[in-house]
């Protein structure tokens, strides 16, 4: 079923595209071509007809452009403590839009080698999987606009830009700047959809907390990993558990099995760690029960915080286990896998030593940066997608799909966040293969597979590669 763009939405481009039409100095248009040409732009935008996207993609872009000016405006506002002026979430979401409209064009010019796919290897068209859950993909690649976050789309694309363009290999290292800048990119111009305000950049200066783990699935959870992960945590210096702050924070009684695994980890200060856990149970009957972690950073603590780990990362890195870029992807490549993506990508299977190693550093910085919740903006995605697709980039690796970044909230230990990088860089591979089984015969340079692919992502899968599937999906409603 065809998702529909929103009238607002819809009012906003119009005008927009109203506004690029070419004029005199007295305010008439003269162009009778390029006024047919706004008008096909404005038609095939609204009617859905993605065959005219390549003759119209001028006026379109310049929409787009305009809408980008605008948030820039609101921004530098937003990051002065102010409310964003004469930019709201219809606009947000109009910006994404047309991103996503313009985007649509990018086609595939060149065939990827089969399981050593990069980056550089996909066009932009399809950038969003990296940076969308695969649960949501199914939804579109504005799902997570429509849904929670207004603009999201366009501020994620631009920060991909960033990592096509800066991540390689010889970059500079990742430093502070590096990491305050990428999570500007991925929030300017993005709403809080929930609490309607504008999500501000910079580090965190005021308690938050976010939950670790939901403790009522103990099949779910896997106990033994958790109880490691918190003993790791704890001996990082990360994150701690105290029983007389936890009588004084909540005096419910923690359950027996609790006390088995949070006991070990008890700390006599655990106020000198960024984070506090505590145990949670809700107010009603058969309420649900967590695992919770308590920041409530100083000035400017947030930052000597993450200056200490990316130096500590870049420290682990040098002496971590190098493979060259070339023989990482002949290993990936060779490891057994299957096509649906929601499946286990190595049924009992560990992913090789080799490669965990070295992703290892990326999968403990990552989940210290998670934990800790040290960014202001509270759009976890940045650090789960963009940070590590852009650290992964730039040691000439190929990115990785994630299938549930909550994983790196503090529940699961190094070995299986490594792992999972690693089945994330899989993914990836088979969703390259299958985007290009799945791309139209004779556009662009298209490549035909050997052999037909499986459905994507199987029970969840996104809407055949297709110019008019990926307008459709472009399209939103309210």
């Amino acid at each position: 079923m065809l998702q529909r763009f929103s009238a607002h939405t819809r009012r906003v481009l119009a005008s927009l595209l109203l506004a690029a039409l070419p004029q005199t100095a007295c305010g008439y248009m003269h162009d009778l071509a390029s006024i047919h040409r706004h008008r096909q732009a404005l038609e095939a935008f609204e009617s859905g007809r993605p065959d005219e996207i390549d003759k119209t993609s001028g006026p379109l872009q310049a929409a787009r452009d305009r809408l980008r000016e605008a948030r820039a405006r609101a921004w530098a506002h937003v990051a002065a403590g102010q409310d964003p002026d004469g930019y709201d979430m219809d606009d947000a979401r109009a910006l994404s839009a047309a991103t996503r409209t313009v985007d649509v064009a990018a086609g595939w010019d060149h065939t990827p080698a089969t399981g050593h796919a990069t980056l550089a290897d996909l066009p932009r068209s399809e950038w969003w999987y990296l940076f969308t859950p695969p649960s949501a993909w199914r939804h579109g690649p504005l799902a997570i606009d429509r849904d929670r976050l207004p603009g999201y789309y366009a501020a994620m694309m631009d920060a991909f830009d960033h990592i096509a363009v800066t991540a390689k290999p010889g970059a500079p290292a990742f430093g502070l700047t590096s990491y305050a800048d990428l999570h500007r990119l991925a929030t300017t111009g993005v709403f809080d959809g929930d609490r309607k305000r504008a999500v501000a950049p910079g580090f965190a200066h005021s308690p938050t907390q976010h939950r670790v783990a939901t403790l009522h699935d103990l099949g779910a959870l896997h106990v033994d990993h958790m109880a490691q992960a918190l003993a790791e945590l704890k001996a990082e210096g990360i994150a701690g558990w105290n029983a007389q702050i936890q009588r004084d924070t909540n005096t419910d009684a923690l359950p027996a099995w609790l006390v088995g695994v949070i006991g070990p980890i008890e700390d006599i200060n655990p106020n000198n760690k960024p984070v506090k856990l505590l145990f949670q149970r809700g107010q009603r009957e058969h309420a649900e029960e967590s695992l919770v972690a308590h920041s409530a950073y100083e000035p400017h603590e947030a930052e000597r915080w993450v200056s200490q780990w990316l130096a500590d990362f870049a420290a682990e890195s040098q002496q971590a286990s190098r493979i060259a870029p070339a023989v990482y992807l002949d290993v990936l490549a060779v490891r057994p896998v299957q096509d649906d993506f929601l499946m286990e990508l190595l049924p009992n299977a560990r992913a090789t030593d080799e490669l965990s190693a070295m992703v290892r550093p990326v999968a403990k910085l990552l989940r210290r940066m998670h934990v800790s919740h040290v960014s202001g903006d509270g759009v976890d995605a940045v650090d789960t997608s963009v940070v590590l697709n852009y650290l992964l980039v730039s040691n000439g690796l190929p990115p990785a799909v994630i299938d549930d970044p909550s994983i790196f909230c503090g529940r699961e230990p190094l070995d299986v966040l490594a792992a999972e990088i690693v089945k994330g860089q899989q993914r990836f591979q088979v969703l390259v293969r299958q985007l290009v089984a799945r791309a139209p015969a004779g556009r662009d340079a298209a490549p035909t597979p050997g052999r037909d692919a499986a459905p994507l992502l199987g029970r969840d899968a996104v809407p055949p590669a297709s110019r008019d599937a990926a307008l459709s999906a472009a399209a939103m409603s309210r």
